[in-house]
C-alpha cells in the first residue's frame, strides 16, 4: 500500500486570504461526486470565519467542514463569550473549541483531505487544539493544508512545505496548492 502524507502551510499576512483559498478549494474536494453521487473524497477540518460589522471584525465561529456545523470562538463583547479566558481583546470560548474538536475527531480518521484554519495564536491557546494538532501533523495517509500564522513560522514550518501568499501571488498560489491536492483552481 502506498503511503500518501503531504502538509502544506499556507501564509501570509491578514487579509491576504488564506482561510478565503482554503474554505474554496475544500468546497471544490466536497462537491466533487462519484457515480454513486456519494461526496467522491472526504474532507475534515475546520476554517475560522470572521464576523464582522462593517470593517470591524467583532470575532469569529469555527466550522467544522464534515457537518458544517459552527460555533462561536471568540468575540470583542463579554455578552456572547464570557469565558473568562481572553486573548488580545477577544473573550475566548474554549468550550467551542472543546465541541468543534469532538465534531473534527469523529470526521478526522476517515479523511483524506484535512484543513486547518489556522495554527495561529486562538487555536494554540487550547492544550486540547495543541494535542490534536500534534495527532494531525503525525497521521500518515492524509493531505493536510493549514494556515499558519506567520508568528509560528519557525515552530512549524520546517514540517512541510510552506506556501507565502500575498495580494501580487493570489493566482499563482491558488494554482500551485490546487495542483498540489489534486483539484482544479478554477471557480466552482
Amino acid at each position: 500500500k502506498i503511503v500518501l502524507f503531504m502538509l502544506i502551510f499556507l501564509t501570509g499576512k491578514p487579509g491576504a486570504g488564506k482561510t478565503s483559498m482554503l474554505a474554496e478549494l475544500a468546497s471544490k474536494l466536497q462537491a466533487e461526486k462519484g457515480k454513486d453521487r456519494k461526496p467522491k473524497r472526504k474532507v475534515a477540518g475546520f476554517l475560522m470565519e470572521e464576523i464582522r460589522e462593517g470593517e470591524i471584525r467583532k470575532g469569529f465561529f469555527m466550522r467544522d467542514l464534515a457537518s458544517g456545523e459552527k460555533e462561536l470562538l471568540a468575540h470583542l463583547n463579554s455578552r456572547f463569550v464570557n469565558s473568562g479566558y481572553h486573548l488580545s481583546r477577544f473573550h475566548v470560548s474554549m468550550g467551542a473549541i472543546d465541541k468543534s474538536l469532538a465534531r473534527f475527531e469523529k470526521s478526522f480518521p476517515t479523511a483524506e483531505y484535512v484543513f486547518i484554519d489556522e495554527i495561529g495564536r486562538f487555536g494554540l491557546f487550547s492544550e486540547t487544539f495543541s494535542q490534536a494538532l500534534d495527532t494531525v501533523l503525525h497521521t500518515p495517509n492524509k493531505i493536510i493544508v493549514a494556515t499558519l500564522h506567520v508568528n509560528y513560522l519557525s515552530l512549524f514550518g520546517h514540517l512541510g512545505e510552506v506556501l507565502f501568499l500575498k495580494q501580487d501571488n493570489h493566482s499563482e498560489i491558488k494554482e500551485k496548492l490546487a495542483n498540489m491536492i489534486g483539484v482544479s483552481s478554477k471557480p466552482l
